[in-house]
């Protein structure tokens, strides 16, 4: 028959022609019974000859005229892939060839279930199977959407198992080969899929990140890299999969890399909706340390700032974190995030407090913790004169008080001298007036400059603390003392410590009583002759007043009295008085012959001619007094009283005279040989080593007998 001549030049290796082809196929259909087994052989001797001599269009011909014929096809491969060498021939390469043709990863799908519908055999073939997998992870590369491709695979998969005609459940090893391809398209989103394209959707639609246990057991096999990736795609999907993300939950177990990675990724989703139902999130893209809870406070107000709704969005995220673990401790605000406050707003915001509305909605309102930082802001903010007035305001109130002095002085003088009186000549008066009893210039008494010294103290829960203690002899300054913020430096000028309003405890003793001038309130009894007087620093100085007759009258407990010719006694005595307390001098009132504090042991003699000596001429006053306490300094009045000035004695040692402290906790340990001083106040302190009290009770007040006796003529001589 005409068959038989046409397998016949096959089997000698011609390549028919595609019509007589077409014919063969045609006459399956016919006797497909008596001839099918013929029939298959002729197909594929035809394709071999076709493939072995280059004809693939003869080839592709006969494959697409077996596919058309579906008995024909189960019955041609169900051959093919049970001879042995046949598969490698006939099936392998083209199947591979259909599988790569499929547009989509769902074309894929359906082309290869259709196969083991239609050819279960295939599913004993390792090549069929592997090529499934290999080019749906090459299809889904290709997807715009791989996650979306993804999770339309998995229903697909789905359907086509548990199709209750034709589902691939029914046949035997189908479900094995869906699993196989279910396990191929996680396998490609864990591996191929790029994280830094990924939007926050598509990550949170990946199926098995809600599952982190058998996740993390499933990457287990593979190499670090891909554990790695596992690793931030479940910490962005905690951060983001949640209302209220825990810093714990999200970056804890995380290396260096995958937490900047996952923060990375997280902040460039948050540039799109940087508002307040996410405030949490944002927290997270900038936190350093999940056991401290570290953040980095200046990026974080940079980036709110830059990518918010609004310029003002900055200030509601301030507000939101007053009450945050993360930006304040019991103390108040983190010292690092109130630094970044002002920064940023000097940096971005510097003109923030002249916007009314702004101050009013934020600042003047502000909860209590953020009042210090946007206190510090507004101070470094303000105008260069306002500055200037704020750091100088004393020297400025006293140039403004000496100002208006002159300017009255001048206005007086060219009022009186437009009315002439400067052109008037008084009539000379011959007025003898009565000696006067001349009392030494009263002295204001300087600003106390404490003492400074630091201790360690033991704390219960935080082992040793470092406290600075300021020393005071006034308690007057002690009180008015404020530490504000402080500055602990070491000898090159480097920063230890910085706290804006650390805590303080002020010790200060109560005011000394009326007409005393110990700091601590003790009152020694003395006595002193010929009108000197001693304070408790030991200085004494002369005050007699001689009467026009040259007489003195003298008074027990150290008041002089001036006897006049009717005998009257005039209270002239004047008692000066020089206390040296930390270098500063002060007078005591007039007409107080005993004076508090320690009396001089080296009060004169009644009967020797000493500090308080009377003479001169013209029944007029003269005496010298000396002191000696580190130091000599005299004024003379016009009496020719001289009083002295004793310089600083031991400044910087703590004696017994400083009764009042300031102590400043520090809040940690610091190594107190490092401290060089200390910025507080408004001030800068050395620190004083605090070596144990020192003996600043010098002796003063020495008279000498031969400058009262030689210099000055005696009182009973004249």
């Amino acid at each position: 028959t005409r068959f038989d001549k046409e397998l016949d030049r096959v089997k000698l290796g011609e390549v028919p022609g595609t019509d007589i082809i077409e014919s063969i196929k045609d006459y399956y259909a016919v006797d497909g019974k008596n001839f099918g087994l013929r029939i298959v052989e002729y197909f594929i001797r035809t394709i071999n000859n076709a493939l072995s001599q280059q004809r693939e269009d003869i080839a592709q011909a006969a494959y697409g005229m077996l596919e058309s014929t579906p008995a024909l096809s189960r019955t041609f491969f169900a051959r093919v892939l049970s001879s042995p060498g046949l598969p490698a021939l006939l099936f392998e390469p083209y199947i591979e060839n259909r599988l790569k043709q499929a547009a989509t990863a769902s074309d894929l799908v359906e082309l290869a279930g259709v196969w083991v519908q239609n050819h279960p055999i295939v599913l004993e073939n390792a090549v069929f199977t592997k090529l499934a997998e290999t080019q749906l992870m090459d299809k889904l590369g290709r997807e715009s959407d791989p996650v979306r491709a993804v999770n339309a695979v998995m229903d697909q998969l789905d359907d086509l198992e548990r199709d209750p005609g034709r589902g691939l459940g029914q046949i035997e090893g189908g479900s094995r080969f869906v699993d196989r391809l279910v396990y191929a398209a996680n396998l490609f989103l864990l591996k191929d899929l790029d994280l830094e394209r990924l939007s926050r959707e598509q990550l949170l639609d990946i199926g098995f990140l809600r599952e982190p246990k058998e996740l993390r057991s499933w990457v287990s096999r593979f190499d670090a890299r891909i554990r790695s990736k596992a690793n931030v795609m479940l910490a962005l999907y905690q951060w983001f999969g949640t209302d209220h993300p825990k810093r714990e939950d999200v970056l804890d177990g995380l290396s260096f890399a995958e937490r900047d990675q996952v923060q990375y990724i997280g902040r460039g989703w948050l540039q799109r909706e940087v508002k307040p139902e996410v405030f949490e999130w944002i927290t997270l893209a900038f936190c350093q340390d999940v056991e401290t809870g570290a953040v980095d406070y200046g990026s974080l107000l940079d980036f709110v700032y830059k990518y918010g709704d609004s310029p003002e969005t900055v200030y509601e995220y301030i507000q939101w974190s007053a009450d945050q673990p993360l930006f304040v401790r019991p103390r108040g605000l983190v010292p690092a995030y109130a630094a970044a406050i002002v920064s940023f707003m000097k940096r971005n915001d510097p003109g923030a407090f002249r916007n009314k509305d702004k101050v009013k909605r934020y600042f003047d309102s502000a909860p209590q913790a953020l009042q210090p930082a946007y206190a510090r802001a507004r101070s470094e903010l303000a105008p260069s004169w306002m500055k200037f007035f704020r750091n100088n305001r004393k020297p400025i109130m006293l140039s403004s008080v000496l100002l208006v002095i002159v300017i009255a002085a001048g206005v007086t003088m060219l009022t009186l001298q437009a009315n002439g009186a400067f052109d008037r000549k008084a009539d000379p008066v011959d007025v003898t007036k009565p000696p006067v009893a001349s009392q030494p210039p009263a002295t204001e008494t300087a600003t106390e400059i404490p003492l400074l010294t630091a201790e360690q103290v033991k704390d219960g829960e935080q082992g040793e603390l470092t406290e600075l203690t300021f020393h005071f002899k006034q308690p007057e300054a002690c009180r008015d003392f404020k530490a504000g913020e402080v500055t602990v430096l070491d000898k090159d000028g480097n920063i230890l410590f910085e706290a804006i309003d650390p805590q303080t405890v002020s010790q200060c003793a109560a005011d000394p009583a009326g007409g005393t001038d110990s700091t601590s309130g003790d009152t020694a009894g003395g006595k002193a002759t010929d009108g000197q007087t001693s304070d408790s620093a030991g200085t004494s100085t002369s005050g007699t007043d001689a009467t026009e007759g040259g007489q003195t009258g003298e008074t027990p407990g150290g008041t002089d009295t001036d006897t006049t010719k009717d005998g009257q006694a005039d209270t002239g005595g004047s008692s000066g008085k020089t206390n040296v307390t930390d270098g500063t001098a002060g007078t005591d009132s007039n007409g107080g012959g005993a004076d508090s504090g320690q009396s001089s042991d080296k009060a004169a003699d009644q009967s020797d001619a000493s500090t308080g000596t009377a003479g001169g001429k013209d029944g007029t006053a003269s005496g010298s007094g000396d002191t000696s306490n580190g130091g000599t300094g005299g004024a003379a009045d016009s009496s020719g009283t001289t009083g002295t000035t004793g310089a600083p004695g031991s400044g910087n040692t703590l004696t017994d005279e400083y009764t009042s402290t300031v102590t400043v906790k520090l809040g940690k340990k610091l190594d107190i040989s490092q401290i060089d001083k200390v910025n507080a106040a408004g001030g800068s302190f050395v620190l004083t080593v605090n070596s144990g009290q020192g003996n600043t009770d010098q002796e003063t007040g020495n008279t000498t007998d031969e400058k009262a006796s030689g210099d000055q003529p005696s009182t009973d001589g004249k």
